[in-house]
């Protein structure tokens, strides 16, 4: 699950910088929590305990400048993909700074924020796959494991075992919360029991996604067309 935080004390731009998240992230079945704030007090109160993956900066506000702002994510959250949105580009040279990855001016159009954000999303993507490595706690113990090996997730009463290439772990998460780990990832939901990596997958038959080992996973009949839009989806945000 991405998490995107917006600061602008504009409430008309925050709105507008959310529902064009919203809608492409609905295009392209991106799992995102977007949250609002309205000062940078606020902002910065709520970062101490809740970094996130895209933080998206009005430069020019009263309480707190954006740059003000990004030293203090830096500080706070060192990941996170920093973007300006603002009037003006004489702050240009400051974000570099505090390496903010882009800078978009308003008024937003929202066709060159698609691109934009489909830039943002790759670049978020590439960041991860780099770093892809996640502690999970399991039967023996916490295991750091790459996501990359990872071929799928299955629940079998109340048991959670996440199957590598080479070994199995039992996990103490449950699916529920794998998934929510796991969504931007590349890993997909393709039944009440089962999340597979989508990286890992040969071919879809019927009621059954294949993989690239051989493994037959379940295939729910209600979310046959989801998996398949979602396979799809995700090569093309890719290009």
């Amino acid at each position: 699950m991405i998490k995107i935080a917006i600061c602008d004390e504009n409430i008309q731009d925050r709105q507008t910088l959310k529902c064009y998240i919203k809608n492409f992230n609905q295009k392209y079945e991106i799992p995102a929590q977007i949250y609002e704030y309205e000062s940078g007090k606020s902002f910065l109160e709520q970062l101490k305990e809740d970094p996130y993956h895209i933080v998206f900066l009005d430069v020019d506000m009263k309480e707190c400048s954006g740059i003000e702002l990004a030293r203090q994510v830096r500080v706070c959250n060192r990941q996170a993909t920093l973007i300006f949105v603002t009037h003006t580009t004489e702050y240009a040279l400051m974000g570099y700074k505090v390496h903010v990855y882009d800078y978009l001016l308003k008024p937003l159009d929202a066709e060159t924020f698609n691109l934009n954000l489909k830039d943002i999303y790759k670049h978020l993507e590439t960041h991860y796959s780099k770093n892809n490595i996640y502690i999970f706690p399991t039967t023996q113990g916490s295991v750091k494991l790459d996501l990359s090996h990872i071929l799928y997730v299955e629940s079998n009463h109340r048991k959670t075992t996440i199957h590598l290439e080479d070994h199995d772990y039992i996990c103490h998460y449950n699916i529920n919360k794998l998934e929510e780990m796991l969504a931007f990832e590349g890993f997909i939901r393709t039944h009440r029991s089962f999340i597979v990596n989508s990286k890992k997958v040969k071919e879809i038959k019927n009621s059954e996604v294949i993989l690239e080992d051989g493994t037959s996973v379940f295939l729910s009949k209600y979310k046959q067309k989801a998996v398949r839009e979602r396979l799809s989806k995700s090569l093309e945000i890719r290009m």
